[in-house]
């Protein structure tokens, strides 16, 4: 293995000693998911690493500055400012900066980080572009690494690696975050048109145009981003509103249906109980006991 750096100002780097990783290995609430190294480089020039035969830890690099390189089976990426690669363990790998990148990086291991990598759907080794949102991660970053470097506690690490969860979760769902400036997605914004429209109903057409695509191919391209037709996740909304006004208000199921635009409220307590599993009296009377 072949690692090499020059020394920075402001240069960090918080390896976690092998006896603690063990014990927050061994924890069940740490176990799933667990930083071994995390580090920040602001600048690092000549920036090199090589390892013919992998590591035993998964790998995240985030660019914020500059660009850098790596590769992987006799092929070479690049990464550039706003990207990120991930390295899987056990994998054969080099990378460095082309010719001076700013880097914030983290190795983890965990009995889920295989589950975790595999959601990155095998964009392994390449810059994978960062949407907008790039002031909150690097906040987020920071967060986790000025939590290791307060000092190795179980408070500390148990509060970094809980951090980290949301962290990692940042970078796979990175096309599912709001974007910054106000700027929404085509699902976030009719999204928002449901839940403007939550005592309405909708038809396919519109929310399509609000969106704006044609009805066929936002169907599918909804579906795709979300998992749900537009529809079902309309009436998921509205469900999500109905068991609000069950617990937080007095309102008889009927007025809580008319509110949402069920104008028969038997029908409303149809799709309800289809939804959660219980009528809406049911509902109520469980929650509020």
């Amino acid at each position: 293995m072949v690692i090499r750096i020059k020394e920075v100002e402001k240069q960090r780097a918080s390896f976690i000693p092998r006896g603690i990783i063990a014990r927050m290995l061994s924890d069940p609430l740490l176990s799933d998911l667990v930083i071994t190294i995390i580090g920040y480089y602001p600048g690092a020039e000549h920036h090199h690493c090589e390892r013919p035969a992998g590591i035993d830890h998964h790998i995240l690099i985030y660019c914020v500055g500059g660009q850098g390189w790596c590769e992987h089976a006799g092929k070479r990426y690049a990464v550039k400012k706003g990207e990120f690669l991930v390295v899987p363990r056990g994998e054969e790998h080099s990378y460095g900066a082309d010719p001076s990148w700013e880097i914030y990086w983290v190795h983890f291991v965990g009995t889920r980080s295989d589950m975790f990598m595999n959601m990155f759907r095998g964009s392994f080794f390449r810059g994978i572009p960062m949407p907008l949102h790039r002031e909150e991660t690097i906040r987020l970053f920071k967060d986790v690494l000025n939590a290791v470097e307060m000092g190795h506690t179980m408070e500390n690490l148990s509060f970094a690696n809980l951090g980290f969860r949301h962290l990692l979760g940042s970078f796979i769902y990175r096309n599912r975050l709001p974007m910054a400036g106000g700027l929404e997605s085509p699902e976030e914004k009719a999204i928002s048109f449901m839940k403007e429209n939550i005592g309405g109903v909708l038809a396919l057409e519109q929310i399509a145009s609000h969106a704006g695509f044609s009805p066929s191919y936002f169907i599918s391209f909804f579906r795709k981003k979300t998992g749900y037709s537009p529809i079902d996740f309309f009436i998921n909304l509205k469900m999500q509103a109905a068991c609000q006004y069950l617990v937080l208000s007095n309102l008889k199921v009927k007025e809580i249906a008319h509110k949402l635009g069920y104008e028969n409220p038997y029908y409303f307590s149809r799709i309800f109980s289809n939804s959660t599993g219980m009528s809406p009296k049911e509902y109520r009377r469980k929650r509020k006991a």
